[in-house]
């Protein structure tokens, strides 16, 4: 390739960084690798170029090439928080070359469509470091039932951790139901992880009934207080820019076991009269 001066220089630099961009987004990492050398062999002093390379290198699990890239960027730029982050989690991780993402990256703004429809929660996990460390956002993963738990799991089936008791309790009686949910990966720091959780089918019996429900008593969807109960939706739902993200609101609650909807809709309503009497 012939790389020109000037102006057309500058264009060329701008595209290529433009297509290396469109294919991380598409999780194409072997061309997005390749891109970003292109990149980086004419322009030295590319920090961003550096930053993307390292992070398709770790994608294809090559990570002394991509500890080698972040390292070049936080040599150009000591101050460069994402080189750091990226450098601190591949210390954890050994070289083992890790079958692709192509078929297996979803996109987490796919979710972020009905607040009543979509959700984020904050992983229970005790999985290894190296395990946590293994992931990246918008990586699919699969809720499993196990009682009143909803067991998280990667593509490879390694146990990531539950959801927090009581949405599993709520998410477990509607899959019981017969709605059907996708999951990925919304972020990760640290030992924390955040899972956004999607409704994909609702089960003809279950209308009505949302999945993640805004308490109306809740302020904005920023911060949100939310109700865990299987209550019916008071007209129909509204679009929201963020998914909701799911807090636990009291201690010491433990989990049901699934419950009928129609008999934990009585309960529920029971309940509330009890607090009513009260």
């Amino acid at each position: 390739m012939v790389i020109q001066q000037g102006e057309d220089l500058a264009k060329l630099h701008r595209e290529k960084a433009k297509e290396a961009i469109s294919l991380a987004i598409d999780s194409r990492w072997e061309e997005a690798a390749a891109v970003n050398r292109l990149i980086v062999e004419h322009f030295p002093d590319d920090v961003e170029a550096y930053n993307r390379l390292g992070k398709a290198l770790s994608e294809l699990g090559r990570y002394a090439e991509a500890r080698e890239a972040f390292g070049t960027a936080l040599n150009l730029s000591p101050a460069n928080a994402i080189a750091r982050k990226n450098l601190d989690r591949l210390e954890q991780l050994k070289e083992t070359p890790r079958r692709p993402k192509e078929s297996r990256k979803l996109a987490p703004q796919l979710f972020i469509k009905e607040g009543s429809k979509s959700g984020v929660t904050v992983l229970q996990s005790d999985a290894p470091a190296q395990v946590l460390a293994s992931l990246s956002a918008g990586d699919p993963v699969a809720l499993k039932v196990s009682g009143s738990t909803l067991v998280v799991q990667d593509a490879d089936g390694r146990e990531l951790g539950t959801v927090e008791p009581k949405l599993a309790s709520r998410l477990v009686r509607l899959i019981m139901g017969g709605n059907q949910y996708e999951a990925a990966i919304g972020s990760v720091g640290g030992r924390q992880v955040t899972i956004i959780i999607h409704e994909t089918y609702r089960h003809p019996v279950l209308q009505g009934i949302p999945s993640f429900p805004a308490s109306e008593k809740g302020p904005a969807v920023s911060e949100p207080t939310l109700s865990y109960d299987l209550e019916e939706e008071d007209g129909e739902e509204t679009e929201r820019e963020l998914p909701v993200a799911w807090t636990e609101e009291e201690e010491g609650e433990t989990a049901m076991a699934p419950t009928p909807l129609a008999e934990q809709e009585s309960q529920d309503n029971y309940e509330d009269e009890e607090r009513e009497a009260e």
